[in-house]
Parts: structure tokens; C-alpha cells; sequence
């Protein structure tokens, strides 16, 4: 029980971090293209 709540937290985190480094990444291109 305890495993499936780490493992599904351990996801979450892993969602974030992804989402937060493409969301970064297309915020970095727009204002390369702004220049």
C-alpha cells in the first residue's frame, strides 16, 4: 500500500517536472523569436 502511494507520488513529480521544463523551453523559443 505504502509502495503504490510513493510510486504514484514519484509520478506526479515526474509529470510536473516535464510539464514545467517544456513549458520553459516554449517560454525560452517565444522570446528567442521576440528578439
Amino acid at each position: 500500500m505504502t509502495n503504490k502511494i510513493l510510486y504514484t507520488l514519484a509520478g506526479w513529480v515526474a509529470l510536473w517536472l516535464i510539464n514545467s521544463l517544456l513549458i520553459n523551453q516554449q517560454q525560452i523559443l517565444n522570446a528567442l523569436k521576440a528578439i
